[in-house]
């Protein structure tokens, strides 16, 4: 069975999905992480449980080329997201994120990265013993051009 759903649905489903899992944002900047001793490139988001989920690239290698404020959000964040969103509308996405993110720290990101398409392996040292791994695909999309990167 195929269900369609408008852009602005889906625009709502993102952002209440990612208010339950992740809350009200909390930001560090690097000034602020400067002030401690820690010399970074980036900013750090915090959750409602104060646990990291993105960072907010502003300088460094990290960054994607063009990006004023790369937004990345880390793994383990999107593969949570992954179970509620079996399908991304990828560039949709990328500015629902945006919206939110500026909305609790009020810095506009123009590029978005992150992982989708999770799949857990198993695989083999040069010891013959198994080991975990998960594999996945990253999306970078640059949200001032409307366009998507080279991914990953």
């Amino acid at each position: 069975m195929k269900i369609l759903i408008t852009k602005q649905q889906y625009k709502d489903l993102v952002f209440k999905l990612l208010h339950t899992l992740l809350g009200e944002l909390r930001i560090v900047t690097s000034k602020e992480k400067k002030k401690l001793g820690l010399d970074t490139d980036f900013h750090d988001i915090y959750d409602k449980n104060d646990d990291e989920v993105m960072n907010i690239w502003i300088k460094g290698v990290a960054k994607n080329k063009g990006c004023k404020n790369d937004l990345t959000i880390l793994q383990n964040v999107t593969e949570k997201m992954e179970g509620f969103i079996p399908y991304y509308k990828h560039k949709l996405f990328a500015k629902v994120l945006s919206d939110y993110v500026y909305k609790y720290t009020d810095i506009k990101c123009d590029c978005v990265q992150y992982e989708y398409g999770f799949k857990h392996k198993i695989g083999m040292d040069g010891n013959d013993e198994e080991y975990d791994y998960t594999d996945s695909k990253t999306r970078i999309y640059n949200l001032k051009k409307k366009k998507r990167l080279k991914d990953r």
